[in-house]
């Protein structure tokens, strides 16, 4: 039983009063209990906490891999991803489909800003053939690092629609940390997420693609990026502050860095005990109201 499996598990108990909601359980729990409307505050009979999380879901790439390091093979791989469908289908229709790296709910965002996130298969097609008459002895395998923590209908999703433009892919799980880090020196791709620390770009931008950042282990390095989040951090304007990390999320999205796949959901659900209860985007929740029925 996962985690969140648990959790619900006890609410439906009464053991607790708020709770994860398993994906699984997530149509049923809204008819069930109702959802927020909202999407982020509790009532009895709107006990769903539905409303958009601050954080994003992206395939890692390994850019240290010849393949990989290729920008085409990381546009055609973003381009065969149907984001629409593995929301709807794979996630049980949660989520959102992310067009940029920074999430719809933190100031700066931009609908699409990653121009090559958009589904287009014959666009991921002929990269993937530009890129073999130049490399003809080069392969297309892709390894797909895999997690129990997943739900192996994501990861069959992401193999089907890599395959379908035509990359050989491998599922792969590391049965201990040494094969872990083997797999992760090939032509590695490994679902990944970030959540933030506080609602700002800057959270999103230089931990994860500044060079040196703390989550930077894809082996991301462009100076003129480092260049403009610094601009970005030592302006006192805030539109220009803004505009000059809109600009950095720019460059990462021509380099490709990582594949953004979808913004994710809070699926909370609290008891009918609990009374005004707000939970944040950045999953902090608001007790100042919040109130328990005794």
């Amino acid at each position: 039983m996962s985690a969140e499996e648990k959790s619900y598990d006890a609410l439906t108990k009464d053991s607790v009063d708020v709770a994860r909601l398993p994906l699984s359980e997530l149509t049923k729990a809204r008819d069930l209990y109702g959802e927020s409307l909202d999407g982020h505050t509790a009532m009895p009979g709107q006990q769903v906490i539905t409303g958009q999380r601050a954080c994003t879901y992206f395939l890692w790439l390994n850019l240290k891999n010849e393949t990989l390091s290729d920008l085409r093979i990381r546009k055609a791989i973003s381009h065969a991803i149907d984001r629409e469908a593995l929301c709807k289908e794979a996630l049980a229709g949660t989520g959102m489909p992310a067009g940029d790296m920074i999430p719809a709910v933190i100031k700066g965002s931009r609908d699409n800003a990653w121009k090559d996130t958009e589904f287009n298969v014959e666009k991921a097609r002929s990269l993937l053939r530009e890129y073999r008459d130049e490399n003809p002895s080069n392969g297309v395998e892709l390894h797909l690092l895999i997690s129990d923590t997943v739900r192996e209908a994501f990861y069959d999703m992401i193999r089907d629609n890599l395959e379908s433009v035509g990359f050989v892919v491998r599922k792969k799980q590391p049965q201990s940390t040494e094969e872990y880090e083997t797999f992760r020196g090939g032509p590695a791709l490994m679902f990944s997420g970030w959540i933030a620390d506080f609602l700002d770009m800057e959270n999103f931008l230089t931990p994860l693609f500044g060079t040196g950042g703390g989550a930077n282990d894809m082996g991301y390095e462009n100076p003129a990026f480092d260049t403009m989040v610094a601009k970005a951090r030592a302006a006192l304007n805030e539109p220009l502050r803004i505009a000059a990390y809109q600009r950095a999320d720019d460059m990462v999205a021509e380099d490709m860095a990582v594949v953004p796949l979808y913004y994710p959901t809070l699926d909370i659900v609290c008891s009918d005990r609990v009374n005004d209860l707000y939970v944040a985007p950045d999953e902090i929740a608001d007790l100042r109201k919040a109130w328990v029925t005794l």
